[in-house]
């Protein structure tokens, strides 16, 4: 740890106001923290994962990563980047289905932020997914109608969401 760093590191504000000299913990990883583990040491741990996720009946049925949007009071249906009226309806997404395919009728538990695991093949990660013309997602931005950014694939086969509405595309 370089000098600079050390003099930055000491006499850290922990949790209940006492100080902490990390000036001794180890370089982090990507992605970790500094929290103190008793008055006078501290660690660099990696925060737990936070995914915001809600559930709604649905009255057509969604298939297993579909990304969807409130219809009517409490229900959700399949969204489309090509739904872009005066109201937007099918556009406004508010999170994909992060559960395999539900039937109507069915509860549908939508993933509005964080990771959702398992709903993409064979992914790259850092790939931006967005929402497709006639529902679902894919790696193209739409030729036409809304194009909304609904998250970047993780790994194979999980999508962090993060839903970015940029506009209609005429």
């Amino acid at each position: 740890m370089s000098m600079l760093s050390r003099l930055f590191a000491k006499g850290l504000q922990a949790f209940g106001g006492a100080t902490v000299d990390a000036s001794q913990a180890p370089v982090p990883s990507s992605g970790q923290v500094l929290t103190a583990t008793s008055p006078s040491a501290a660690t660099w741990q990696t925060p737990a994962t936070t995914v915001l996720r809600n559930s709604y009946l649905t009255t057509s049925g969604v298939a297993s990563g579909d990304p969807v949007y409130i219809a009517t009071n409490d229900h959700v249906e399949k969204a489309r980047a090509d739904t872009d009226t005066s109201g937007l309806g099918g556009a406004l997404v508010i999170g994909l289905n992060g559960a395999g395919a539900v039937g109507a009728g069915g509860t549908v538990p939508v993933c509005s932020a964080g990771p959702n695991l398992g709903i993409l093949v064979l992914a790259v990660a850092g790939t931006a997914y967005f929402l497709q013309p006639t529902g679902g997602i894919g790696t193209a931005v739409p030729a036409t109608g809304r194009i909304i950014q609904v998250g970047v694939a993780i790994n194979a086969t999980d999508l962090f969401v993060r839903i970015l509405d940029m506009g209609s595309k005429l």
